[in-house]
């Protein structure tokens, strides 16, 4: 998992560990089990898209995010998962 981050964002995680894993219907009709890890890293100066395979980064504060307004089902529920369950730093 620390190449793949490392490959795919540009970043080299401090410590890592997972944080659950929920299925998600996508628009293709197959059901998908999105599976969502927590991660330090020193700093974000590094980030870069693969542009074959990411679309895009979004940073956030977790307590800053409108769970409501999340339209992923897994994301929401990680988004909450992570809130609740005594994760903030």
């Amino acid at each position: 998992m620390l190449r793949e981050v490392k490959e795919e964002v540009g970043i080299q995680l401090d410590t890592w560990k997972y944080l659950g894993g929920w299925p998600n219907e996508y628009s293709h009709k197959s059901i998908v089990n999105d599976v969502y890890f927590l991660a330090r890293v020193e700093n974000f100066q590094s980030v870069q898209t693969c542009s074959d395979e990411i679309e895009g980064i979004f940073i956030k504060n977790p307590g800053t995010i409108n769970t409501e307004a999340l339209t992923i089902p897994s994301l929401k529920i990680a988004v909450f998962a992570y809130l609740h369950n005594g994760h903030r730093s």
